[in-house]
């Protein structure tokens, strides 16, 4: 029989008499991966900070085994054997990994002096228990650890202090596509040792491969619990149907909207982390997709928008020369940015949601520099729907939004001024499926009209029914382009494996 480790029943929580979670259900048995899905802003993190007990709930009960446990904070979460494990865990740079395991079991055992020759061989066994040695070493440097073996030894010192639960609310969202093949084959082995994983993800495609079962959220509610059918279709139509009470929304058709005319070239782009210099162009009602594998990390768009590295060569919109290197001459150029850095976006919390929105283009929405509120209210209702918010909560504060809602939020800010060329980066991730479906309308939207779109993704399935064209970049070299109708992850794959691309177009 399945042995259960955690139980929540009708747990309700609210913030500042705003209602997060409404009597919700919950269970997770040992040995099992777990997915919590549902749209943004529905209480999937705060359900997961509840169990690890950085919240506690305004009512219901929490039962970890057979104990009925009260006021479960973060110390007495540990000590039940529930960790939680961060995207980008926080470690001691200046120790090297054996330290920093010291450093994360000393907080769970007694003091003891330290032991260098002990630990370092305890750390070794784990290494091996946990098949990482292709990821770790007991004297990796915590200055050169990469976000995956923060990661790993994280849930490798979860592990040796004796966890029965593990907690990752979107582990993947900062890995690129090795990377995240990595992690879900330490999670699976983890499993078998008997830990639970709860996992939180708006990816299909990974719910599928991992989890044993799904939970589906709406409306603070835990709305269906099953079992993973392990096909993507028929998982893809189970969570959307619950997600949004069986009233599906019909997915976004990318009908290509290119005309021969070219908005944007760039001739001969330098860019610091590239071996070779990329030309490339983009034309009226195209959407040009970047997927890159392997150690590139530098943005493309950010760089062509004046931030981070510059990005040198010879650039043209519409035909004329411009000169960019600052997100200001850009801007004039009729070129928008939107980045993956949640930090870039400043979402002034104390603001309203219809104010956030018009906040970076007041100069060219109000000359006098004095904002009229029902502009800025007759703009934010265009993106009512998009923000699954009522016409009444455009005028709420910013910060009742969930980190979900503010990527929407910043999405919606960016699409209400027209751009000639729109440049988004991982505009896909923190969104739910049927978010996504909504961002692909409103792009095909925007397309019909004319303008062109730049899309920087690691996910190549992303990319496969929304761009006209991809540009494909492995370890810091450009490998050529594909183009409709012969974009698929097939040849995704096969080109980024392939050892004799060399550039240009492929032949698919």
């Amino acid at each position: 029989m399945k042995q259960e480790v955690l139980r929540l029943d009708w747990i309700t929580k609210s913030f500042d008499g705003v209602s997060i979670l409404q009597y919700a259900n919950f269970n997770l048995y040992a040995g099992e991966i777990h997915a919590l899905m549902g749209s943004n802003g529905v209480g999937k993190s705060t359900l997961m900070r509840i169990i690890t007990g950085k919240y506690q709930p305004d009512s219901g009960r929490i039962f970890i085994g057979d104990a009925l446990v009260e006021d479960l904070d973060v110390l007495s979460a540990r000590s039940y054997g529930i960790y939680n494990i961060e995207n980008n865990p926080d470690i001691v740079p200046q120790f090297d990994l054996t330290g920093n395991v010291a450093m994360q079991l000393r907080q769970e055992k007694e003091p003891a002096l330290y032991d260098e020759a002990g630990m370092r061989a305890f750390t070794r066994h784990m290494i091996a228990a946990l098949e990482l040695q292709d990821i770790l070493r007991d004297d990796l440097s915590g200055f050169a650890m990469s976000v995956l073996e923060k990661q790993c030894l994280q849930i490798l010192c979860a592990v040796a202090n004796g966890a029965r639960i593990l907690v990752a609310d979107e582990p993947f969202s900062t890995l690129d596509t090795l990377e995240a093949i990595a992690l879900k084959k330490l999670l699976l082995r983890v499993r078998l040792r008997g830990i639970a994983i709860l996992l939180a993800s708006h990816s299909t495609t990974d719910v599928a491969q991992l989890a044993d079962r799904v939970t589906v959220l709406r409306a603070g509610s835990c709305a269906a619990t099953f079992d993973n059918p392990h096909t993507y279709e028929r998982l893809n139509r189970l969570i959307i149907q619950h997600m949004l009470g069986g009233n599906g929304i019909s997915p976004a058709v990318h009908s290509s909207n290119v005309t021969g005319r070219e908005i944007f070239r760039a001739d001969d782009c330098n860019l610091a982390d590239l071996h070779t210099p990329v030309s490339f162009n983009v034309r009226a009602g195209e959407v040009l997709g970047i997927v890159s594998f392997g150690a590139f990390r530098t943005s493309i768009c950010e760089s062509l928008f004046g931030l981070g590295r510059r990005c040198t060569g010879s650039f043209q919109m519409d035909g004329k020369p411009v000169s960019l290197g600052t997100p200001k001459a850009a801007m004039q150029a009729g070129i928008g940015f939107m980045s993956d850095d949640d930090e870039s976006q400043k979402i002034v919390p104390q603001f309203s949601i219809d104010q956030n929105i018009t906040l970076p283009f007041l100069n060219r929405l109000f000359p006098s520099r004095i904002p009229a509120p029902h502009v800025e209210q007759h703009i934010a209702k265009q993106f009512q729907d998009f923000l699954l918010l009522d016409e009444n909560d455009l005028s709420r504060p910013a910060r009742y939004l969930s980190r979900g809602m503010q990527k929407r939020l910043a999405l919606a800010r960016w699409f209400c001024i027209p751009r000639r060329l729109l440049m988004l980066s991982e505009p896909f991730k923190g969104l739910d499926a049927a978010g996504r479906q909504q961002l692909e309308q409103m792009i095909s939207e925007r397309t019909a009209q004319g303008a062109a779109f730049i899309i920087e993704s690691s996910n190549y399935e992303a990319m496969l029914s929304l761009c006209d064209r991809v540009l494909l970049i492995r370890d810091n070299r450009m490998l050529g382009t594909l183009a409709a109708p012969n974009i698929s992850k097939q040849s995704i794959l096969s080109a980024v494996l392939s050892d004799s691309a060399t550039g240009g177009d492929f032949i698919v």
